[in-house]
């Protein structure tokens, strides 16, 4: 489904942009119980990017602390994948490209992967042997190893959370899938106490 623009127009930032001004929305990529990823196209340079909303949930008097409590959670963890995205310039980490609050919730605009997640291609890639295998470690090890330099700790690292790129790795001699690491809701950072 692709966002109207009438609820677009409701993801108004706090700094007066409008998100169908700056990005044309395209189709849902997936999401979750708080938040929805949708392929967007950025006006301004035409790229293609997965804009994740975070959505503000209406509390009703019934549910009102079970949906707060949910709402504090899932806003806590985009602000710690905010945190981790801003601090981190990797071939190997998904890239932020945009972040801003509206009144309506959140909103993140994302590197674009559109093989998805790594789980997925595996299912149902023909082949994939030993040597992309390795290269494909190496490649996460390698996003793993500068987190860690950066005494970031990912906490949730599985294939659905490793999204492939589209393109082949040009380190590997080997074909192998340009892979990204996603996902830092989760994310410690060991600096902080």
């Amino acid at each position: 489904d692709t966002p109207t623009a009438a609820a677009s127009s409701h993801f108004k930032a706090e700094d007066g942009r409008v998100l169908q001004d700056v990005y044309d929305m395209g189709r849902e990529l997936g999401g979750g119980a708080s938040s929805t990823v949708y392929l967007a196209t950025d006006r301004r340079t035409k790229e293609q990017r997965a804009l994740k909303v975070l959505h503000r949930a209406p509390f009703d008097d019934e549910y009102m602390t079970a949906q707060y409590e949910a709402y504090k959670e899932a806003t806590e963890a985009f602000h710690t994948e905010m945190k981790v995205l801003r601090a981190v310039d990797h071939p190997h980490i998904v890239r932020l490209y945009d972040a801003f609050q509206s009144q309506s919730g959140f909103v993140v605009a994302m590197e674009f992967c559109p093989g998805g997640g790594l789980l997925n291609y595996l299912e149902t890639a023909e082949y994939f042997g030993e040597d992309s295998t390795a290269a494909a470690i190496r490649q996460i090890c390698s996003a793993v190893a500068h987190l860690h330099s950066l005494k970031i700790v990912h906490c949730d690292l599985k294939p659905e959370n490793i999204l492939v790129s589209g393109q082949t790795s040009t380190s590997e001699k080997h074909s192998c899938p340009l892979l990204k690491l996603a996902d830092f809701g989760v994310a410690v950072f060991k600096g902080d106490k």
